[in-house]
């Protein structure tokens, strides 16, 4: 066939899109005999454009290889698009970047490498090319997309969604868009509108395990845990297995006090490989809150050792507390006074350190702090115990009353706060009044031996000798000891015992 006429048929079939009709031309002339570089070029674009790029790119090496001149970078840019679309990005971006460097500099070639940079994970480098491919013109939804698609990758979500949303002006929104929008939503702390998207989505069409997973990690941010943990659980049973799924079941059964179900897949996330310092910052909240906190210490620590700068001081709080309840108060004072050089003091840390400081004796330390989380908000029934408590261990009897019977007045009504205020009263020797409370103490189940010798102290100084001695009975049946024996028998000649 006359080469002019064949090349004009093949520019006509192409244009139309009837590459199929086009290559049977060109492969029928390759059996005739013809090998130009024309032909193969041609044979190659072809096949590109039904998929078959593995063939397409045999032709297209088969020009390479006679190290012809490439004019303006077409050759190196159809080698380049083949390799992209079998997946071989690093090797496609090199012949991409060849065909720019030789000329070639327009809109297709600024958005293949861009594309490309993508899928590398390289989304700033990705964004220069797309913003060359822009300012040559393009100014379509897949640009758009694109700007969209790097943006979020690089945590500029604004940025994003700006990109978004215009794309959605362009065409519509379509699934996959409104899914990326939806997303981003979540990742702004727009739970509500993330879910109202998702379920639109899910309306359309879209139910596989993403957009599950996704309504299911919107509804955790919302404190809705038992509809996420419904999700989770169903996305799970369609053969999600991954560290992600088993870290979100994990994290929704802690924020609803299921702990110990909540160790069980944070355990299976471990075995999976994931993040250590996460995993152990979990792990050592969960087990704290189940109560077992040496374990809760030993993964905090752990989790501190891998840490960043700035997750320092929620594990600092954190090992203080666990400290704290092994009664290990001056390891915890070490730890909290860690996390309030870092952070501004708040009356959780202020409330923790007053504790840990009255447990060892330092009652004007512990004070400064308790006044401080009143200062700061923290102004309820346990705090004014606490302050009660401490002024007690100083003796200050009565400014100790005082505050425990702020602690009354504010609704706290038990064993320990009664005993509190009936102790600070005997040690003003208002024994009446100190058994009034005693008692009331006892009624609400207190029945320790310090608690029956205390009320068997105040008997005796209002000689009332027969109940002296059965409260003094009582405590030594609790925790004998040779002082209670002796006040039982100096009691007992002072009453007629049967």
């Amino acid at each position: 066939m006359n080469e002019l006429l064949l090349r004009e048929q093949i520019d006509d079939l192409y244009d139309n899109g009837e590459y199929e009709e086009g290559l049977k031309l060109l492969k029928e002339e390759e059996k005739n005999g013809n090998d130009s570089s024309w032909l193969f070029c041609n044979i190659g674009w072809g096949l590109g454009r039904i998929g078959k790029n593995n063939e397409a790119l045999e032709y297209l090496r088969r020009v390479e290889v006679r190290e012809e001149p490439d004019e303006d970078g077409w050759l190196n840019s159809e080698i380049g698009w083949n390799l992209g679309l079998l997946g071989k990005i690093k090797e496609a971006l090199f012949y991409l970047k060849t065909a720019k460097s030789i000329g070639r500099d327009d809109i297709w070639i600024n958005s293949e490498i861009a594309w490309n940079l993508g899928k590398l994970e390289k989304y700033e480098e990705a964004l220069f090319y797309l913003k060359q491919a822009e300012a040559l013109g393009r100014d379509d939804y897949w640009i758009s997309c694109e700007f969209g698609w790097d943006l979020e990758n690089l945590d500029r979500f604004d940025e994003a969604l700006g990109y978004f949303n215009v794309a959605k002006a362009q065409k519509g929104g379509d699934i996959w868009l409104d899914s990326q929008i939806a997303w981003i939503y979540g990742k702004t702390e727009k739970f509500e509108k993330a879910l109202e998207l998702l379920k639109d989505i899910r309306k359309r069409g879209r139910n596989d395990a993403w957009l599950k997973s996704q309504l299911a990690w919107n509804y955790g941010k919302l404190g809705k845990h038992n509809e996420a943990l419904d999700l989770l659980f169903e996305v799970s049973k369609d053969g999600r297995k991954d560290v992600w799924i088993n870290n979100e079941i994990a994290w929704n059964y802690g924020r609803i006090g299921e702990h110990e179900k909540a160790l069980d897949y944070l355990k299976k996330s471990k075995k999976l490989g994931a993040d250590e310092c996460w995993i152990n910052t979990e792990l050592g909240w969960n087990y704290g809150r189940a109560k077992n906190y040496k374990k809760a210490i030993k993964c905090l620590l752990e989790a501190r050792k891998l840490a960043k700068e700035e997750n320092l001081s929620w594990l600092d709080r954190e090992l203080g507390w666990n400290y704290g309840r092994i009664n290990d108060s001056k390891k915890a004072i070490k730890y909290l006074l860690e996390a309030e050089k870092a952070d501004d003091l708040d009356d959780w840390l202020a409330t923790e350190l007053g504790w840990n400081y009255d447990k060892i004796g330092k009652y004007e330390e512990g004070l400064s702090y308790l006044f401080k989380a009143k200062d700061l908000g923290r102004d309820d029934d346990w705090v004014n115990s606490e302050i009660g408590w401490a002024y007690s261990s100083l003796g200050e009897f009565e400014t100790a009353l005082k505050y425990l019977f702020i602690a009354k007045d504010m609704g706290r009504e038990d064993s320990w706060l009664y005993s509190e205020i009936a102790w600070n009263y005997k040690e003003q020797n208002k024994y009446k009044i100190a058994l009034e409370y005693f008692l009331k103490s006892e009624e609400l189940g207190k029945d320790t031996s310090w608690f029956y010798e205390n009320t068997a102290t105040c008997f005796e100084k209002l000689k009332k000798y027969d109940k002296a001695y059965e409260y003094y009975k009582k405590a030594y049946e609790k925790e004998s000891s040779e002082f209670l024996e002796n006040k039982i028998n100096e009691v007992k000649k002072k009453i007629k015992v049967k």
